[in-house]
């Protein structure tokens, strides 16, 4: 992630989005991330990991959220939490029991 900010750094000033896969989900690479001012980001989660179901399907679970049935092992809903850390407050958006992303930013709002 420092390579990437360092180098985006090099020909823009304005602020900057970083969009990631889940080969980038790492509690490392967003306590990284989280540092750099105007930095935000968007990053796939893998949900199948320890920490997602530990730390976050419990919160998932808590909303109540009705799940929507596309076909068979495909479902789907819509569900924003905020997930407080000690470096960042993130924002966890689910669409699909698969499909987990994590919005880091410097300057939004709940």
């Amino acid at each position: 992630m420092k390579q990437i900010v360092d180098r985006a750094r090099r020909i823009i000033k304005a602020p900057i989005l970083i969009g990631v896969d889940s080969g980038h989900d790492a509690e490392e690479s967003r306590r990284e991330v989280a540092r750099y001012s105007n930095v935000d980001y968007i990053i796939k989660l893998n949900p199948r990991r320890t920490y997602t179901v530990k730390q976050w399907m419990p919160r998932i679970e808590e909303a109540d959220v009705t799940w929507h049935s596309i076909r068979g092992g495909k479902d789907y809903t819509a569900l924003s939490v905020i997930h407080d850390t000690d470096y960042d407050q993130q924002r966890l958006v689910v669409g699909s029991r698969l499909m987990v992303f994590l919005l880091g930013a410097t300057h939004y709002s709940s």
